[in-house]
């Protein structure tokens, strides 16, 4: 089993890693049915999440949006939800890849509310794993495209600029 948690405000790069994750642990041929998503699910569908197994063979991957728990006040659990969360997250299959996903809009704060209970459980199992990710590293990723591309962006550019004279 493997916790991730991923949050930022760049939607691309989320949807990009989350390709690589699904070809890296799912067996193509079983995609479909182990492969789920969920949004903001309540706490008795949070907890079930959790507590998914692969179906067929292989691994499965679940990908929870979770940024109503962890932005403003809009959703929470109750401290036996909370607990029941945690037991799931503890006894996790082996073959269970979970992503925990908080999309940050562009007007709130650029984390995620650290004082938060359910943020506090989380944390214990996705910094286990050092797989906290931020996605928000927008400036180093067009810098490395530019430099792997350069020439190619600079005849791209200077085209552009002949055609409309």
């Amino acid at each position: 089993m493997s916790i991730h948690f991923f949050y930022g405000q760049e939607y691309y790069f989320l949807e990009k890693e989350i390709q690589k994750m699904k070809s890296e642990y799912l067996n193509s041929d079983f995609i479909t049915m182990n492969y789920k998503t969920f949004d903001n699910p309540d706490g008795a569908q949070l907890i079930e999440c959790c507590q998914n197994a692969p179906l067929m063979f292989g691994d499965m991957l679940s990908v929870i949006h979770i940024d109503k728990y962890l932005i403003g006040n809009k959703m929470s659990l109750t401290d036996d939800q909370l607990e029941s969360f945690e037991f799931a997250l503890k006894n996790a299959s082996p073959q269970v890849h979970l992503v925990f996903v908080c999309k940050i809009p562009w007007d709130e704060p650029k984390k995620p509310d650290s004082r938060k209970k359910f943020y506090k459980i989380i944390s214990k199992y996705f910094e286990n794993n050092n797989i906290k990710i931020h996605l928000d590293n927008t400036s180093e990723i067009i810098e490395k495209i530019y430099n792997k591309n350069k020439q190619f962006l600079i005849s791209t550019i200077a085209k552009i600029m002949m055609n409309n004279d």
